[in-house]
């Protein structure tokens, strides 16, 4: 809020509904990955609109440090950056009921589709070491964009991105697994980060990248949390 040129705001609405302001970047943090396994078509139109028109939608996920119950083991994980290299198809989403402004699991009568089929682009795991210390390690991801982001940021998640169309652009990848992207609609963008630590007041204390930071958010005018 105090820097300027920008409206801050939180979204505190029950509905699955985007901002109509020009030059927004609305910000979805901590997602969960089931959640994107399969989404409600009419809302998948809706996230299309919003970035069409010149919106930016930036979605972070919860980190995660082994894979949920529900996945299914790759066939292979790897997928190099800016490729179509072969990786897991994702698992089965779980039954659950979920709370507001996230993505529901199909309900009778509400067409869905996944993520792969809609937008080319699908979830794997890659675990991070375990240490004698009993606690899980971050491991470093490198910029591959050749944007003048930070060359390495600590990732503390094992989510990376496979199966990938080629119109999504790498921007971080941890070896040959993408956990970065970024994809243009029309006027707007959709970015997608497997993990979420970097926003946190720990990151900010300990691992800040402001340039990183100002580029998640992007050119915007309006930005809504």
């Amino acid at each position: 809020e105090e820097l300027p040129g920008l409206v801050v705001r939180r979204d505190f609405s029950d509905l699955n509904r985007l901002p109509d302001e020009q030059n927004t970047t609305y910000l979805h943090l901590g997602a969960e990955e089931s959640e994107w396994q399969r989404v409600p078509v009419e809302l998948f139109k809706e996230i299309e609109s919003f970035v069409t028109r010149g919106g930016r939608l930036a979605i972070t996920l919860t980190p995660v440090t082994r894979p949920p119950r529900f996945f299914t083991p790759p066939l292979t994980t790897t997928n190099s950056p800016g490729t179509n290299a072969p990786g897991t198809k994702g698992g089965k989403p779980r039954k659950k009921s979920v709370g507001k402004k996230v993505l529901p699991d199909e309900e009778e009568g509400v067409p869905t589709t996944s993520i792969e089929e809609r937008w080319g682009l699908s979830f794997g795991h890659q675990a991070l070491d375990y240490g004698n210390d009993e606690i899980y390690h971050a491991v470093q991801v490198t910029n591959v964009s050749g944007l003048p982001l930070p060359p390495t940021l600590d990732w503390h998640s094992g989510v990376i991105l496979t199966n990938l169309d080629e119109a999504w652009h790498a921007i971080y990848a941890r070896g040959t697994n993408l956990v970065v992207v970024e994809r243009r609609f029309g006027h707007g963008t959709v970015v997608l980060a497997t993990d979420s630590f970097f926003l946190s007041n720990e990151a900010m204390w300990q691992a800040r990248h402001p340039q990183w930071l100002v580029w998640l958010i992007g050119p915007a005018e309006h930005v809504v949390f």
